[in-house]
Protein backbone atom coordinates (compact mmCIF):
# COMPACT_ATOMS: atom_id res chain seq x y z
CA UNK A 1 0.00 0.00 0.00
CA UNK A 2 1.05 3.09 -0.95
CA UNK A 3 1.10 6.74 0.80
CA UNK A 4 2.03 9.30 -1.21
CA UNK A 5 2.42 12.60 0.33
CA UNK A 6 1.31 15.66 -1.97
CA UNK A 7 2.73 18.91 -1.38
CA UNK A 8 1.25 22.02 -0.29
CA UNK A 9 1.75 24.96 -2.43
CA UNK A 10 1.75 27.36 0.64
CA UNK A 11 4.78 25.77 2.06
CA UNK A 12 6.15 25.76 -1.32
CA UNK A 13 9.64 28.15 -1.46
CA UNK A 14 9.57 31.37 -2.87
CA UNK A 15 11.06 31.28 -6.87
CA UNK A 16 13.35 33.95 -8.16
CA UNK A 17 12.83 33.91 -12.13
CA UNK A 18 15.00 36.87 -12.93
CA UNK A 19 18.65 36.43 -13.78
CA UNK A 20 20.68 36.71 -11.28
CA UNK A 21 22.53 39.48 -11.57
CA UNK A 22 25.42 39.01 -9.23
CA UNK A 23 28.73 39.50 -11.05
CA UNK A 24 30.58 36.52 -12.64
CA UNK A 25 32.97 34.89 -10.11
CA UNK A 26 35.61 33.45 -12.39
CA UNK A 27 38.02 32.96 -9.07
CA UNK A 28 35.32 30.67 -8.06
CA UNK A 29 37.31 27.33 -6.46
CA UNK A 30 35.99 23.82 -5.49
CA UNK A 31 34.80 23.11 -2.28
CA UNK A 32 34.15 19.94 -0.49
CA UNK A 33 31.42 21.70 1.53
CA UNK A 34 29.93 22.40 -1.49
CA UNK A 35 26.73 20.86 -2.55
CA UNK A 36 27.31 20.06 -6.56
CA UNK A 37 29.21 17.41 -8.18
CA UNK A 38 29.75 17.92 -12.07
CA UNK A 39 30.14 14.59 -14.22
CA UNK A 40 31.67 13.86 -17.19
CA UNK A 41 28.51 12.48 -18.54
CA UNK A 42 26.83 15.92 -18.40
CA UNK A 43 24.93 15.28 -15.36
CA UNK A 44 25.39 17.10 -11.93
CA UNK A 45 24.41 15.93 -8.58
CA UNK A 46 23.08 18.00 -5.87
CA UNK A 47 23.26 17.39 -2.44
CA UNK A 48 20.06 17.80 -0.54
CA UNK A 49 21.54 17.78 3.07
CA UNK A 50 23.84 20.19 2.65
CA UNK A 51 22.85 24.31 3.57
CA UNK A 52 23.58 25.45 0.21
CA UNK A 53 20.48 23.38 -1.07
CA UNK A 54 17.89 25.66 -1.43
CA UNK A 55 20.61 28.22 -3.09
CA UNK A 56 21.80 25.68 -5.46
CA UNK A 57 18.85 24.12 -6.39
CA UNK A 58 17.13 27.72 -7.54
CA UNK A 59 20.37 28.53 -9.44
CA UNK A 60 20.73 25.23 -11.18
CA UNK A 61 16.79 25.07 -12.19
CA UNK A 62 17.59 27.95 -14.68
CA UNK A 63 19.83 25.83 -17.09
CA UNK A 64 19.53 21.99 -16.36
CA UNK A 65 16.99 19.22 -16.59
CA UNK A 66 15.68 17.75 -13.27
CA UNK A 67 16.07 13.72 -14.01
CA UNK A 68 15.31 12.19 -10.71
CA UNK A 69 15.21 13.60 -7.34
CA UNK A 70 15.31 10.75 -4.65
CA UNK A 71 15.65 11.58 -1.10
CA UNK A 72 18.85 12.35 -0.66
CA UNK A 73 20.59 13.30 -4.07
CA UNK A 74 19.22 15.01 -7.03
CA UNK A 75 20.29 14.57 -10.72
CA UNK A 76 20.27 16.79 -13.06
CA UNK A 77 21.37 17.07 -16.81
CA UNK A 78 22.89 19.55 -18.82
CA UNK A 79 21.46 19.51 -22.66
CA UNK A 80 21.67 21.58 -25.93
CA UNK A 81 18.02 22.94 -24.97
CA UNK A 82 18.47 23.51 -21.20
CA UNK A 83 21.40 25.62 -22.19
CA UNK A 84 19.00 27.48 -24.97
CA UNK A 85 16.57 27.85 -23.02
CA UNK A 86 18.84 29.52 -20.61
CA UNK A 87 19.78 31.94 -22.56
CA UNK A 88 16.78 32.53 -24.03
CA UNK A 89 15.93 34.60 -20.23
CA UNK A 90 19.06 35.98 -20.14
CA UNK A 91 22.00 33.43 -18.95
CA UNK A 92 25.18 33.29 -21.01
CA UNK A 93 28.01 30.62 -20.94
CA UNK A 94 30.05 32.63 -18.44
CA UNK A 95 27.19 32.82 -15.74
CA UNK A 96 26.21 29.16 -16.06
CA UNK A 97 29.79 28.22 -15.75
CA UNK A 98 29.91 30.32 -12.37
CA UNK A 99 27.67 29.04 -10.83
CA UNK A 100 28.66 25.10 -11.37
CA UNK A 101 32.24 26.58 -10.25
CA UNK A 102 30.40 28.25 -7.39
CA UNK A 103 28.63 25.03 -6.05
CA UNK A 104 30.78 22.19 -6.86
CA UNK A 105 32.86 20.44 -4.62
CA UNK A 106 35.36 19.56 -7.73
CA UNK A 107 37.04 20.85 -10.65
CA UNK A 108 34.58 20.66 -13.25
CA UNK A 109 35.46 18.76 -16.49
CA UNK A 110 37.03 20.65 -19.24
CA UNK A 111 34.92 19.37 -21.54
CA UNK A 112 31.59 19.95 -19.97
CA UNK A 113 32.64 24.19 -19.27
CA UNK A 114 33.65 24.02 -23.85
CA UNK A 115 29.96 22.22 -24.04
CA UNK A 116 28.38 24.64 -22.52
CA UNK A 117 30.65 27.06 -24.41
CA UNK A 118 29.67 25.02 -27.34
CA UNK A 119 25.25 25.23 -26.62
CA UNK A 120 25.46 28.76 -25.07
CA UNK A 121 27.37 30.15 -28.55
CA UNK A 122 24.77 29.20 -30.95
CA UNK A 123 21.97 30.38 -29.08
CA UNK A 124 21.97 33.77 -30.88
CA UNK A 125 24.34 33.19 -33.78
CA UNK A 126 21.24 33.31 -35.83
CA UNK A 127 18.48 36.02 -35.85
CA UNK A 128 15.18 36.90 -37.59
CA UNK A 129 14.97 40.01 -37.72
CA UNK A 130 11.93 42.83 -39.60
CA UNK A 131 13.48 44.94 -42.30
CA UNK A 132 12.09 47.11 -44.87
CA UNK A 133 12.84 44.33 -47.09
CA UNK A 134 10.93 42.32 -45.40
CA UNK A 135 11.78 39.29 -42.82
CA UNK A 136 15.81 38.70 -42.57
CA UNK A 137 17.99 35.80 -41.56
CA UNK A 138 21.07 37.29 -40.12
CA UNK A 139 23.90 34.91 -39.57
CA UNK A 140 26.68 36.37 -37.24
CA UNK A 141 29.59 34.93 -39.18
CA UNK A 142 30.16 33.86 -42.85
CA UNK A 143 31.07 30.44 -42.64
CA UNK A 144 27.61 29.71 -40.83
CA UNK A 145 25.90 31.63 -43.90
CA UNK A 146 27.99 29.39 -45.77
CA UNK A 147 26.58 26.39 -44.31
CA UNK A 148 23.31 27.42 -44.72
CA UNK A 149 23.56 28.27 -48.10
CA UNK A 150 24.13 25.03 -48.64
CA UNK A 151 21.75 23.09 -46.53
CA UNK A 152 19.38 20.94 -48.59
CA UNK A 153 16.83 21.34 -45.68
CA UNK A 154 16.50 24.63 -45.59
CA UNK A 155 16.31 25.75 -49.03
CA UNK A 156 12.80 25.35 -48.97
CA UNK A 157 12.44 28.04 -46.66
CA UNK A 158 15.31 30.61 -47.44
CA UNK A 159 14.85 33.27 -49.75
CA UNK A 160 17.12 35.21 -51.95
CA UNK A 161 20.59 35.87 -50.30
CA UNK A 162 20.22 39.59 -49.81
CA UNK A 163 23.51 40.38 -48.24
CA UNK A 164 26.95 38.16 -47.51
CA UNK A 165 25.25 37.06 -43.89
CA UNK A 166 21.76 37.90 -44.57
CA UNK A 167 18.94 35.78 -46.39
CA UNK A 168 15.07 36.60 -47.41
CA UNK A 169 12.34 34.58 -45.83
CA UNK A 170 8.90 34.46 -46.84
CA UNK A 171 7.06 35.62 -43.60
CA UNK A 172 4.89 32.28 -44.28
CA UNK A 173 8.18 29.52 -43.48
CA UNK A 174 8.96 32.13 -40.38
CA UNK A 175 7.91 29.18 -38.17
CA UNK A 176 8.68 26.23 -40.50
CA UNK A 177 12.73 27.62 -41.19
CA UNK A 178 12.97 27.71 -37.11
CA UNK A 179 11.70 24.31 -36.63
CA UNK A 180 14.05 23.16 -39.30
CA UNK A 181 17.14 25.07 -38.11
CA UNK A 182 16.66 23.93 -34.38
CA UNK A 183 16.95 20.50 -35.56
CA UNK A 184 20.44 21.02 -37.18
CA UNK A 185 21.25 22.17 -34.14
CA UNK A 186 20.94 26.25 -34.52
CA UNK A 187 18.27 27.69 -32.25
CA UNK A 188 17.31 30.79 -33.81
CA UNK A 189 16.90 33.72 -31.70
CA UNK A 190 13.21 35.57 -33.40
CA UNK A 191 13.40 39.36 -32.83
CA UNK A 192 10.95 40.22 -35.72
CA UNK A 193 8.67 41.26 -33.86
CA UNK A 194 4.62 40.13 -33.38
CA UNK A 195 0.94 42.29 -34.61
CA UNK A 196 -0.41 44.09 -31.80
CA UNK A 197 -4.36 42.46 -32.19
CA UNK A 198 -7.52 43.93 -31.67
CA UNK A 199 -7.33 46.21 -28.76
CA UNK A 200 -9.98 45.07 -26.31
CA UNK A 201 -13.10 47.68 -26.47
CA UNK A 202 -13.41 47.57 -22.80
CA UNK A 203 -10.78 47.98 -19.85
CA UNK A 204 -9.42 44.27 -18.75
CA UNK A 205 -7.87 44.11 -15.28
CA UNK A 206 -7.19 42.16 -12.62
CA UNK A 207 -9.85 42.06 -9.82
CA UNK A 208 -8.74 42.72 -6.09
CA UNK A 209 -11.56 40.14 -4.80
CA UNK A 210 -13.10 37.38 -6.69
CA UNK A 211 -17.11 37.44 -7.43
CA UNK A 212 -17.34 35.81 -3.59
CA UNK A 213 -15.46 38.62 -2.42
CA UNK A 214 -12.62 36.50 -1.42
CA UNK A 215 -9.67 38.79 -1.41
CA UNK A 216 -7.00 38.02 -4.75
CA UNK A 217 -4.10 38.82 -6.24
CA UNK A 218 -1.70 36.79 -8.22
CA UNK A 219 1.69 35.51 -6.34
CA UNK A 220 5.00 36.57 -7.00
CA UNK A 221 6.27 33.88 -9.54
CA UNK A 222 2.87 34.07 -11.41
CA UNK A 223 3.66 38.22 -11.95
CA UNK A 224 7.42 37.15 -12.94
CA UNK A 225 6.07 34.90 -15.42
CA UNK A 226 3.83 36.48 -17.19
CA UNK A 227 6.45 39.52 -16.94
CA UNK A 228 9.59 37.68 -18.63
CA UNK A 229 6.65 36.56 -21.41
CA UNK A 230 5.99 40.25 -21.78
CA UNK A 231 9.05 41.89 -21.80
CA UNK A 232 8.04 44.75 -21.08
CA UNK A 233 6.21 44.70 -25.25
CA UNK A 234 9.47 44.11 -26.73
CA UNK A 235 10.32 41.79 -29.33
CA UNK A 236 12.89 39.46 -27.50
CA UNK A 237 9.33 38.59 -25.67
CA UNK A 238 5.93 37.30 -26.94
CA UNK A 239 6.43 33.94 -26.86
CA UNK A 240 7.27 30.90 -25.17
CA UNK A 241 5.99 28.08 -22.53
CA UNK A 242 5.46 28.38 -18.86
CA UNK A 243 5.89 24.99 -16.79
CA UNK A 244 4.53 24.69 -13.29
CA UNK A 245 2.89 22.02 -11.77
CA UNK A 246 -0.47 21.11 -11.13
CA UNK A 247 -2.87 23.82 -9.07
CA UNK A 248 -0.43 26.60 -9.19
CA UNK A 249 -1.98 28.60 -10.63
CA UNK A 250 -1.44 28.74 -14.52
CA UNK A 251 -4.51 29.87 -15.45
CA UNK A 252 -3.89 33.09 -13.64
CA UNK A 253 -0.79 33.48 -15.48
CA UNK A 254 -2.33 33.56 -18.64
CA UNK A 255 -5.27 36.46 -17.25
CA UNK A 256 -2.45 38.29 -16.48
CA UNK A 257 -0.63 38.13 -19.88
CA UNK A 258 -4.18 39.38 -21.32
CA UNK A 259 -3.90 42.08 -19.05
CA UNK A 260 -0.55 43.22 -20.07
CA UNK A 261 -1.28 42.85 -23.80
CA UNK A 262 -5.12 44.34 -23.98
CA UNK A 263 -5.52 42.81 -26.99
CA UNK A 264 -7.88 39.95 -28.75
CA UNK A 265 -6.57 36.56 -27.32
CA UNK A 266 -7.65 32.73 -28.60
CA UNK A 267 -7.23 30.34 -25.66
CA UNK A 268 -7.18 26.22 -27.40
CA UNK A 269 -8.00 24.08 -24.60
CA UNK A 270 -8.19 20.04 -24.23
CA UNK A 271 -11.36 19.58 -23.80
CA UNK A 272 -14.91 21.52 -23.28
CA UNK A 273 -14.52 20.93 -19.41
CA UNK A 274 -11.59 22.86 -19.45
CA UNK A 275 -13.01 25.67 -21.48
CA UNK A 276 -15.63 26.39 -18.59
CA UNK A 277 -13.16 26.19 -16.04
CA UNK A 278 -11.03 28.97 -18.33
CA UNK A 279 -14.50 30.69 -18.38
CA UNK A 280 -15.23 30.76 -15.16
CA UNK A 281 -11.72 31.79 -13.62
CA UNK A 282 -11.41 34.55 -16.11
CA UNK A 283 -15.05 35.61 -14.67
CA UNK A 284 -14.52 35.50 -11.36
CA UNK A 285 -10.74 37.09 -11.47
CA UNK A 286 -10.63 39.82 -14.24
CA UNK A 287 -12.94 42.58 -15.31
CA UNK A 288 -14.37 40.69 -19.07
CA UNK A 289 -17.96 41.13 -19.15
CA UNK A 290 -19.57 37.78 -19.45
CA UNK A 291 -20.86 38.74 -23.32
CA UNK A 292 -16.97 38.87 -24.52
CA UNK A 293 -16.26 35.41 -23.55
CA UNK A 294 -16.49 33.06 -26.15
CA UNK A 295 -17.05 29.16 -25.93
CA UNK A 296 -15.90 27.41 -29.62
CA UNK A 297 -16.94 23.84 -29.28
CA UNK A 298 -19.00 21.29 -30.83
CA UNK A 299 -22.79 22.72 -30.06
CA UNK A 300 -20.98 26.43 -29.51
CA UNK A 301 -19.11 28.09 -31.92
CA UNK A 302 -18.31 32.34 -30.38
CA UNK A 303 -15.90 34.21 -31.83
CA UNK A 304 -15.85 37.02 -28.95
CA UNK A 305 -12.81 39.35 -28.08
CA UNK A 306 -11.14 36.32 -25.88
CA UNK A 307 -12.30 32.57 -27.51
CA UNK A 308 -11.91 29.47 -25.93
CA UNK A 309 -11.85 26.69 -28.33
CA UNK A 310 -10.98 22.94 -27.76
CA UNK A 311 -8.32 20.98 -29.61
CA UNK A 312 -10.92 18.26 -30.54
CA UNK A 313 -13.44 20.71 -32.50
CA UNK A 314 -10.10 22.48 -34.17
CA UNK A 315 -8.85 18.87 -35.51
CA UNK A 316 -12.30 17.53 -36.78
CA UNK A 317 -13.06 16.65 -40.31
CA UNK A 318 -15.70 14.41 -42.28
CA UNK A 319 -12.74 12.33 -43.98
CA UNK A 320 -8.79 12.17 -43.84
CA UNK A 321 -8.66 13.66 -47.26
CA UNK A 322 -10.57 16.67 -46.51
CA UNK A 323 -9.37 20.39 -44.76
CA UNK A 324 -9.57 21.21 -41.13
CA UNK A 325 -12.37 23.77 -42.00
CA UNK A 326 -12.83 24.86 -38.24
CA UNK A 327 -8.84 25.94 -38.57
CA UNK A 328 -10.59 29.10 -40.20
CA UNK A 329 -11.06 30.12 -36.28
CA UNK A 330 -7.21 31.87 -36.43
CA UNK A 331 -8.29 33.88 -39.15
CA UNK A 332 -11.90 35.19 -37.77
CA UNK A 333 -9.85 38.13 -35.83
CA UNK A 334 -6.87 39.85 -35.64
CA UNK A 335 -5.68 38.26 -32.59
CA UNK A 336 -3.16 39.32 -30.16
CA UNK A 337 -2.42 36.38 -28.12
CA UNK A 338 -2.96 32.74 -28.65
CA UNK A 339 -2.74 30.75 -25.33
CA UNK A 340 -2.27 27.22 -26.17
CA UNK A 341 -3.55 25.18 -22.85
CA UNK A 342 -1.49 21.54 -21.67
CA UNK A 343 0.85 22.39 -24.93
CA UNK A 344 2.02 18.95 -24.27
CA UNK A 345 -0.66 17.21 -25.59
CA UNK A 346 -1.38 19.85 -28.59
CA UNK A 347 -2.23 17.76 -31.67
CA UNK A 348 0.41 17.50 -35.13
CA UNK A 349 -2.48 19.84 -37.01
CA UNK A 350 -2.14 22.23 -34.60
CA UNK A 351 1.63 22.11 -34.40
CA UNK A 352 1.84 22.60 -38.17
CA UNK A 353 -0.37 25.72 -38.03
CA UNK A 354 0.88 27.26 -35.66
CA UNK A 355 4.14 27.33 -38.02
CA UNK A 356 2.31 30.04 -39.55
CA UNK A 357 1.17 31.82 -36.89
CA UNK A 358 4.52 33.34 -35.64
CA UNK A 359 3.57 36.90 -36.09
CA UNK A 360 1.20 36.41 -33.22
CA UNK A 361 2.44 36.26 -29.69
CA UNK A 362 1.69 32.93 -28.03
CA UNK A 363 1.77 31.48 -24.92
CA UNK A 364 2.09 27.72 -23.94
CA UNK A 365 1.15 26.22 -20.33
CA UNK A 366 1.95 22.60 -19.35
CA UNK A 367 2.84 20.91 -16.12
CA UNK A 368 4.72 18.17 -18.55
CA UNK A 369 6.95 19.54 -21.19
CA UNK A 370 7.96 17.03 -24.12
CA UNK A 371 8.74 17.45 -27.55
CA UNK A 372 10.53 19.99 -26.37
CA UNK A 373 12.20 21.02 -29.43
CA UNK A 374 9.09 21.16 -31.68
CA UNK A 375 7.83 23.42 -28.36
CA UNK A 376 10.74 25.72 -28.40
CA UNK A 377 10.82 26.65 -31.93
CA UNK A 378 7.46 26.67 -32.83
CA UNK A 379 5.77 28.09 -29.50
CA UNK A 380 9.03 29.73 -27.78
CA UNK A 381 11.54 28.84 -24.92
CA UNK A 382 10.64 27.57 -21.84
CA UNK A 383 10.05 29.13 -18.01
CA UNK A 384 10.05 26.84 -15.75
CA UNK A 385 9.30 28.22 -12.24
CA UNK A 386 9.86 24.89 -10.50
CA UNK A 387 12.91 21.64 -11.33
CA UNK A 388 11.20 19.90 -8.60
CA UNK A 389 7.72 18.60 -6.79
CA UNK A 390 6.83 16.38 -10.13
CA UNK A 391 6.52 19.74 -12.34
CA UNK A 392 7.75 17.32 -15.18
CA UNK A 393 6.37 14.17 -14.14
CA UNK A 394 2.98 13.03 -15.71
CA UNK A 395 2.27 9.99 -14.28
CA UNK A 396 3.02 11.88 -10.72
CA UNK A 397 0.22 14.03 -11.60
CA UNK A 398 -1.92 11.45 -11.70
CA UNK A 399 -1.02 10.63 -8.39
CA UNK A 400 -1.89 13.69 -6.79
CA UNK A 401 -1.64 17.46 -7.68
CA UNK A 402 -0.28 20.17 -5.42
CA UNK A 403 -3.23 21.47 -2.68
CA UNK A 404 -4.59 24.96 -3.13
CA UNK A 405 -4.75 26.59 0.41
CA UNK A 406 -7.53 26.05 2.89
CA UNK A 407 -8.23 26.61 6.38
CA UNK A 408 -6.53 23.72 8.30
CA UNK A 409 -4.14 21.38 7.83
CA UNK A 410 -3.00 20.93 3.84
CA UNK A 411 -1.99 17.74 3.57
CA UNK A 412 -3.24 14.39 1.37
CA UNK A 413 -2.38 10.64 1.21
CA UNK A 414 -3.23 8.57 -1.70
CA UNK A 415 -3.53 4.71 -1.53
CA UNK A 416 -2.97 2.19 -3.80
CA UNK A 417 -3.60 -1.75 -2.73
CA UNK A 418 -0.96 -4.38 -3.79
CA UNK A 419 -1.90 -8.14 -3.49
CA UNK A 420 0.89 -10.25 -2.51
CA UNK A 421 2.53 -12.88 -4.40
CA UNK A 422 1.16 -11.61 -7.79
CA UNK A 423 1.69 -9.52 -10.74
CA UNK A 424 0.49 -6.05 -9.16
CA UNK A 425 3.51 -6.67 -6.59
CA UNK A 426 5.89 -6.49 -9.89
CA UNK A 427 3.87 -3.47 -10.90
CA UNK A 428 4.23 -1.62 -7.48
CA UNK A 429 7.84 -2.05 -7.25
CA UNK A 430 8.29 -0.08 -10.75
CA UNK A 431 5.87 2.27 -8.57
CA UNK A 432 7.71 2.40 -5.86
CA UNK A 433 11.18 2.94 -7.72
CA UNK A 434 9.21 6.13 -9.95
CA UNK A 435 8.33 7.35 -6.51
CA UNK A 436 11.84 7.16 -5.19
CA UNK A 437 13.35 9.08 -8.32
CA UNK A 438 10.80 11.83 -8.39
CA UNK A 439 11.24 13.02 -4.44
CA UNK A 440 7.88 11.05 -3.18
CA UNK A 441 7.71 9.86 0.32
CA UNK A 442 5.72 6.23 0.00
CA UNK A 443 5.25 3.38 3.23
CA UNK A 444 4.44 -0.34 3.21
CA UNK A 445 1.60 -0.89 5.04
CA UNK A 446 0.99 -5.09 5.84
CA UNK A 447 -2.88 -5.26 5.47
CA UNK A 448 -3.95 -8.54 8.02
CA UNK A 449 -7.24 -9.13 8.03
CA UNK A 450 -8.27 -12.41 10.39
CA UNK A 451 -10.81 -14.69 8.07
CA UNK A 452 -13.55 -13.78 10.31
CA UNK A 453 -13.58 -10.07 8.89
CA UNK A 454 -14.13 -10.72 5.44
CA UNK A 455 -17.29 -10.26 4.13
CA UNK A 456 -19.39 -13.18 2.54
CA UNK A 457 -19.78 -13.54 -1.27
CA UNK A 458 -22.29 -15.64 -3.01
Amino acid sequence: MFQLRAVDQERLPPFKLAVNSRAVNLSATPDPNNPLIVQGDHTVLLEVDNPLYPCARDALVRFAELVKSPEHIHTYRLTPLSIWNACAIGETAETIADTLRRYSKYSIPQHIEASVSDFAGRYGCLQLIRHSSGLLLRARDLPLAEELSRRESLRPFLGERTAPLEFLVPDAERGRLKHALIKIGFPTEDLAGYLEGETFPFDFHLRTATLDGVPFSPRDYQWEAADLFHAGGESRGGSGVIVLPCGAGKTIIGAVCVSRLQSSTLILVTNVTAALQWKQELLDKTSIPAEAVGLYSGNTKEIRPVTIATYQVLTHRKRKDEAFTHFRIFDERNWGLIIYDEVHLLPAPVFQVTAALQARRRLGRTATLVREDDVFALIGPKNQVSGMFGSRQEEAQRLGRILRPKPGENQAHFYSIVSRDTVEQDFAMNRQLFLCEQGYEYRILPLERPEADLPEFE
